[in-house]
């Protein structure tokens, strides 16, 4: 009787063990895939890579709430700007206009 719940312990170990593995192999897999978004935004975006540097420096200590929410907003104004306006740069004109 012994033998079998030492039997089944081992058992039990050996799969929460490999579920653990596997669970943590996603997850650095996920990360890795994160971190490789993350470095394209910020080689690609410089308002991206503003807000994180102000970001980092607000988590260190280095840079005040108030200014980090500021540079975070100005990023979040920067990319809708964008977005908003057409290949060639200029702001769509649309059937309201008066001018």
């Amino acid at each position: 009787m012994l033998c079998t719940l030492i039997r089944l312990a081992r058992q039990a170990q050996r799969i929460i063990a490999r579920t653990a593995r596997a669970l943590i192999d996603a997850a650095a897999c996920r990360l890795r895939d994160l971190w490789q978004t993350h470095l394209n935004r910020v080689g690609g975006n410089a308002g991206y890579a503003a807000a994180t540097a102000a970001v980092l420096a607000g988590g260190l200590g280095l840079l005040p709430a108030r200014d980090v929410i500021a540079a975070v907003l100005a990023a979040a104004f920067g990319v809708y700007l964008r977005d908003s306006r057409t290949a060639g740069g200029a702001v769509p004109r649309s059937a309201f206009d008066l001018d």
